[in-house]
C-alpha cells in the first residue's frame, strides 16, 4: 500500500467517524426534545452524550470521552431516571390508533373525539343538572 492509500484510507475512516457522531448526537437531541416520556428523553440524552463522546475520541481526547461517558452518563443521567422513576410517571399512554382517531375527530370539528365505550356523552348527563337548587 502506499503512502497516499493509507492517508486516504486514515481520513475516510475519520470523517465516517465524525458522520457516526454527529448523527448520534444530533439523533439523541432530537429525541430529548420530541419524545413525550420523560424516560425516553432520559436514555435519548444517554444517546446524545455516547455521540459527543465519540466525537472526543476523533479529536483526540480519549480522557474527556471517558469522563463524559462516567460522569454524565453513568452518573448524571442515571439520577435523573432514579428521580423520574420516584416521582411516578407511569401513567397509561394511549395507542397509536385510539390517538390518531382523536386527531382526526378534532381536525373535523367533532368535539373531544371518541369516548371510551361505557361511558356517557356529557349531553346525555345534563338531566342531572337542572335538579340542582337555584342558588347553584
Amino acid at each position: 500500500m502506499s503512502l497516499l492509500a493509507v492517508t486516504h484510507l486514515a481520513s475516510a475512516s475519520a470523517w465516517a467517524v465524525y458522520a457516526v457522531g454527529a448523527l448520534m448526537a444530533l439523533a439523541g437531541a432530537g429525541g430529548v426534545v420530541l419524545q413525550r416520556n420523560p424516560v425516553h428523553c432520559a436514555l435519548a440524552l444517554v444517546t446524545t452524550i455516547f455521540g459527543i463522546a465519540l466525537l472526543f475520541i476523533d479529536q483526540g481526547a480519549d480522557f474527556l470521552a471517558a469522563v463524559q461517558v462516567i460522569v454524565y452518563a453513568g452518573a448524571i443521567v442515571i439520577l435523573f431516571l432514579f428521580v423520574i422513576m420516584l416521582l411516578g410517571v407511569d401513567r397509561k399512554e394511549q395507542r397509536a390508533p385510539e390517538k390518531l382517531k382523536g386527531l382526526i375527530h378534532r381536525l373535523q370539528g367533532r368535539g373531544r373525539g371518541p369516548q371510551r365505550p361505557g361511558r356517557k356523552r356529557p349531553e346525555a348527563r345534563s338531566e342531572h343538572f337542572h335538579r340542582l337548587p337555584p342558588t347553584f
